[in-house]
C-alpha cells in the first residue's frame, strides 16, 4: 500500500503485538484509513480524485427537496419579476447568508422540441430569472459553481436564459427552484462533467497565462457594458454588410481599441477551444464546409491574422467585471440571441479565469466564443442553396485517373454537376 512499501518491515514491527505501545502505534498509522469515527470524517480525509479532462461523465449532483410553492414561489411571483437573484434574496433580510464574491452560473435549459422566436428570447432580459412564462418549457436548472480557471461548452444559449447568483445564495436558490417543481443539477468545481447539453472542464489551468495576457491588453476604457460585463467584441456581423447586401463582414472595432487582442484570441486560443469542443462532441459541431471555409476560418483576416488550425467559431467576446458585494458583480438574466440556433451550430464556449487588477481586486475575465445567427441566415438563404451545394460538390468530388472500361461504367457528370464525394468523368482532351 501507500503507507508500507516493504512487507518485511511491516511484519517486523507489527506481526506480534505484545505491548500497548505497539497497538497504539499501529492504530495511529492506520486511523485515517480504516478507523474513521463517522462517515463525514472519512470523506474529508480522502484526497480529491483526479479525472481526465473532458472525460468525466454525469450530470452533476441532483438536488432532491420538497418545498411547497407557498414558502417561496408565491412570494417570488407576487413581487417579481426579478432581473437578478440578488433582488429577490434581499427580501430574506437577516435569514440570508453574508454575500459571497464567488459566483455560480445558472442556466435554465429549455425544451429542444419547441420553437422560440427571437422576441421570446430577447424578453428574457426584461422578464428576469425563473419567470412563469418560461417555467412550463424548462427541462431543468443547471448551477455551475465557479473555479479559478474554467471552460464550459453549452448548447442552446440562444434560448436558455442564464445569469449568475452568489455561491452563498445557492441553497436558497435551490429551494426556490424546488418550490416550482423544477429539477436542479449542481456542478461542483472539483470535478469535470460531460453531458449532451453541457461539458465543464474545471482543470483548465493551462489557459491561465493566456488569460493574464488578454487581461493586460484589454482597454481600460471604452468597453461596452452588456449584462453587467464590460465587453469588446469581434466577429462576423450583418450590421456592416457591403453596399450590395453581401455576406456578413468582420467587425473592425478592435482595430482602434485593442489591436493586440485579436492575435491572442484568434491565432491559438479559438483553435484550442475548438479542439476541446471537438473532443467533447466529436463531429457534431461546425459541419458545413462552405460555412467553415468562408467564415470561421476567415476570423482575423481583416487584421492580417488567421487561425493556426481548425476553428469552429464565428465571433468572440472578451469581457470582465469586478467580483465583490456590489450589484454590478451579478451577471444579469439574458439569452444570447445573436448565437445561431441551428443544429450543429447551437453551441457556445466560455473560458473564465479570476485575474487580479492593478488595485488588487479580483476580476472575472471571460472569453466567449460563439457562432453567428447572421451567418446561418445568410447560408440558408434561397439564392445560396445551389451555390453552397455546387461548391461543396466541387471540393469533394474526385477523379481517380482510371479511364472507363467495360467493367467500369462511363462517368457522365462533370465536376460542376457532381454529387458530394462522387467520382466524376475524365476531361477529354
Amino acid at each position: 500500500g501507500k503507507k508500507f512499501h516493504d512487507r518485511t518491515v511491516f511484519l517486523n514491527r507489527f506481526e506480534r503485538i505484545t505491548e500497548l505501545e505497539q497497538a497504539n502505534e499501529l492504530h495511529s498509522e492506520l486511523s485515517s484509513y480504516i478507523f474513521p469515527c463517522v462517515k463525514e470524517d472519512f470523506e474529508r480525509s480522502l484526497p480529491p480524485t483526479g479525472v481526465s479532462r473532458l472525460k468525466a461523465t454525469g450530470a452533476g449532483k441532483k438536488v432532491n427537496k420538497q418545498i411547497s410553492y407557498d414558502k417561496y414561489g408565491k412570494m417570488f411571483d407576487e413581487q417579481g419579476p426579478f432581473k437578478n437573484a440578488d433582488d429577490f434574496f434581499k427580501l430574506f433580510g437577516d435569514f440570508r447568508k453574508p454575500k459571497s464574491s464567488k459566483m455560480a452560473l445558472v442556466v435554465e435549459e429549455m425544451k429542444d422540441e419547441n420553437r422560440y422566436t427571437i422576441k421570446q428570447c430577447t424578453l428574457a432580459k426584461k422578464l428576469g430569472i425563473l419567470h412563469r412564462s418560461r417555467r412550463g418549457n424548462t427541462v431543468r436548472v443547471h448551477i455551475i459553481m465557479m473555479s479559478e480557471v474554467q471552460v464550459y461548452h453549452i448548447k442552446g444559449l440562444d434560448k436558455s436564459c442564464h445569469y449568475t447568483i452568489r455561491e452563498s445564495d445557492v441553497s436558497l436558490f435551490e429551494d426556490l427552484c424546488c418550490s416550482f417543481d423544477l429539477e436542479v443539477l449542481v456542478y461542483h468545481p472539483d470535478q469535470d462533467y460531460h453531458t449532451s447539453f453541457l461539458t465543464i472542464d474545471n482543470n483548465a489551468s493551462c489557459y491561465k497565462v493566456q488569460m493574464c495576457q488578454i487581461f493586460n491588453v484589454m482597454p481600460k476604457q471604452g468597453l461596452k457594458e452588456r449584462n453587467s460585463n464590460l465587453s469588446i467584441s469581434y466577429g462576423h456581423s450583418k450590421r456592416i454588410k457591403g453596399i450590395s447586401g453581401g455576406p456578413p463582414k468582420q467587425t473592425r472595432g478592435m482595430i482602434d481599441k485593442a489591436p493586440d487582442l485579436i492575435p491572442l484570441l484568434v491565432s491559438n486560443l479559438l483553435v484550442d477551444l475548438t479542439k476541446e469542443l471537438d473532443t467533447a462532441y466529436g463531429g457534431a459541431v461546425s459541419t458545413s464546409f462552405f460555412r467553415n471555409v468562408n467564415f470561421s476560418q476567415q476570423m482575423g483576416g481583416n487584421f492580417g491574422v488567421k487561425p493556426s488550425g481548425r476553428n469552429a467559431f464565428e465571433g468572440v467576446d472578451a469581457s470582465r467585471r469586478v467580483l465583490g458585494p456590489q450589484d454590478t458583480s451579478i451577471l444579469m438574466a439574458h439569452c444570447d440571441v445573436l448565437n445561431d440556433c441551428r443544429e450543429h451550430y447551437d453551441f457556445c464556449t466560455v473560458l473564465k479565469a479570476v485575474v487580479k487588477d492593478a488595485a488588487g481586486e479580483d476580476n472575472l475575465l471571460s472569453v466567449i466564443a460563439y457562432t453567428r445567427r447572421d451567418v446561418g441566415d445568410y447560408c440558408i438563404s434561397e439564392n445560396l442553396n445551389h451555390q453552397i451545394m455546387s461548391d461543396y460538390s466541387c471540393a469533394t468530388s474526385v477523379f481517380d485517373g482510371i479511364a472507363p472500361t467495360l467493367a467500369t461504367p462511363k462517368r457522365n457528370r462533370s465536376k460542376k454537376t457532381a454529387r458530394p464525394g462522387e467520382q466524376v468523368a475524365a476531361k477529354i482532351t
